[in-house]
C-alpha cells in the first residue's frame, strides 16, 4: 500500500473523521480489488516497483517498453469497458483507480470524463472526476494561482506569492519519503538560496501536535506552515493534491512554471 493511503487510513483512525476527498479515496481504495483488469493492474505495479530499483541499462529499458505497452493495454480495455458498461459503477470507478494507483494521466482521466458527458452518465465519480479536472486545469503550468496566506511555526504570516522565486513543498509527518526528501534538500538549500531559489514547507497532517513535533524533529530551515484540514485545505484542493511527496515551483509573481521538480532539475533552473 502506498504512504499517502497509509496516511489517509491511520488519519481517520486517529481523527475519527473522514474529509470529502479522503472519503472519495478510502471508498474507491475499498472497491479497487474488486475491479476487473486486476491482475493487469498488479503486474504495472510489479513493473513500476522494478523500475525504482538499480538497473542495467538494456534491462531498464526493456522494462520501460513492457511497462508503456502494459499501460497501454490497460487504458485500452477500462475504455472498452467504459463504453460498454457505462452506467455501472464499476465503469466510473476504473479511470479513477487508474489515476491514483497507476499513472497520473490527466489526458485519459479527460477521454474517460467526455464519453460520460456525451452519454449523460451522471453519480458521484463522474462528478468527482469532473472535480478533479477542473483542478488541474486551474493549477498547471503557466497559470497563476490565487493569493494564500497560510501561519508558519512561529507563529509568522507567509504569503504565496511573495515576490520571489519558490519551491512549495508538501508534506506530512507520517509520509517517509516526504522527510527523506526535505533531508536531501537541507543539504541543497545554501546552494539553491544562492540561485534565488526560496523554499516553502506545506504541511497536510490532519494533527497539528504531529507537525510540530515532526517540525522539532527535521528542523526545517525555510519557512514550514500548516494550512489545517490536510487534503480539504484550500491550498491542496487547489493543487488537487491526493499524494505526496509533492512540489510546485512558483516564479515572483505566483506564475507555476513547474510541478514536481526532481533535485537535478532545481540545480539547473
Amino acid at each position: 500500500m502506498k504512504y499517502w493511503k497509509i496516511g489517509l487510513f491511520i488519519g481517520l483512525i486517529l481523527i475519527g473523521r473522514e474529509s470529502r476527498a479522503q472519503n472519495m479515496l478510502a471508498d474507491i481504495t475499498e472497491k479497487t480489488p474488486s475491479l476487473p483488469f486486476r491482475a493487469m493492474a498488479q503486474q504495472i505495479l510489479q513493473y513500476g516497483e522494478q523500475l525504482r530499483q538499480p538497473q542495467l541499462p538494456q534491462e531498464k529499458q526493456k522494462l520501460i517498453v513492457d511497462y508503456n505497452t502494459l499501460n497501454g493495454r490497460y487504458k485500452d480495455s477500462i475504455f472498452q469497458y467504459i463504453q460498454t458498461s457505462s452506467n455501472t459503477e464499476t465503469a466510473s470507478i476504473l479511470p479513477l483507480s487508474f489515476f491514483f494507483d497507476i499513472q497520473k494521466d490527466s489526458s485519459f482521466l479527460r477521454k474517460c470524463s467526455d464519453f460520460f458527458q456525451k452519454n449523460n452518465v451522471r453519480n458521484k465519480y463522474t462528478k468527482y472526476i469532473g472535480e478533479e479536472l477542473s483542478g488541474m486545469d486551474s493549477a498547471q503550468v503557466g497559470k497563476i494561482i490565487p493569493m494564500f496566506s497560510l501561519l508558519d511555526f512561529n507563529g509568522k504570516t507567509q504569503n504565496f506569492p511573495n515576490g520571489h522565486k519558490t519551491l512549495l513543498v508538501f508534506w506530512a509527518s507520517w509520509c517517509v519519503p516526504c522527510r527523506a526528501e526535505n533531508d536531501h534538500l537541507k543539504d541543497q538549500y545554501a546552494a539553491l538560496q544562492q540561485k534565488g531559489l526560496e523554499i516553502a514547507s506545506v504541511n497536510l497532517d490532519e494533527d497539528k501536535n504531529r507537525w510540530l513535533l515532526a517540525s522539532k524533529q527535521d528542523q526545517l530551515p525555510w519557512a514550514n506552515c500548516f494550512p489545517g484540514n490536510a487534503w480539504e485545505s484550500r491550498i491542496a484542493r487547489f493543487f488537487t493534491l491526493h499524494q505526496i511527496p509533492q512540489n510546485v515551483l512558483l516564479d515572483g509573481t505566483g506564475k507555476i512554471l513547474a510541478r514536481n521538480v526532481s533535485l537535478s532539475q532545481l540545480g539547473k533552473e
